[in-house]
């Protein structure tokens, strides 16, 4: 039988999964889809067809993210600390080791702006820590258990 802690697991890296869906598809397919569609970027992306049939490869990396997103945060959960600092703590440090990372790569692979990497960099941050207040909302470990 799953503990009280697992079922919390799981309902974070299931909120987690969904959360990140919705702020990456706000972030993409709304807020930067203008720039996406410019016709110096036209040719950069993949066609809308092969993109829904490699969507599944995005389903999978957000799954992977939100299960060690949640495993990350609860390893260095402090019992003495309010959750939603934390997840705010967390979320932002997860946010620079990634998006920087991530986006500056990009601008250096394809042919973008340096403008939207940028912004490709602030709302990857933005996204993980609204990211570690999801979790910190929904998940509080239990208590750990010194030895004396």
């Amino acid at each position: 039988m799953c503990s009280r802690d697992c079922k919390k697991f799981g309902l974070a890296c299931v909120a987690g999964f969904v959360v990140f869906n919705v702020l990456e598809f706000i972030q993409h397919a709304v807020l930067l889809a203008p720039v996406y569609r410019k016709p110096g970027y036209a040719a950069v992306w993949n066609p809308p067809d092969v993109m829904k049939s490699r969507q599944w490869a995005m389903f999978l990396a957000y799954l992977i993210l939100a299960v060690a997103f949640t495993k990350v945060y609860a390893q260095g959960y402090e019992d003495d600390k309010p959750p939603v600092g934390q997840g705010v703590r967390f979320g932002l440090l997860a946010g620079l080791l990634v998006a920087p990372l991530h986006a500056l790569l990009q601008y250096m692979v394809f042919p973008v702006s340096l403008k939207l990497a940028l912004a490709w960099t602030a709302g990857g941050i933005l996204n993980c820590v609204i990211l570690g207040v999801v979790t910190a909302l929904l998940f509080r470990p239990a208590p750990h258990t010194h030895p004396a």
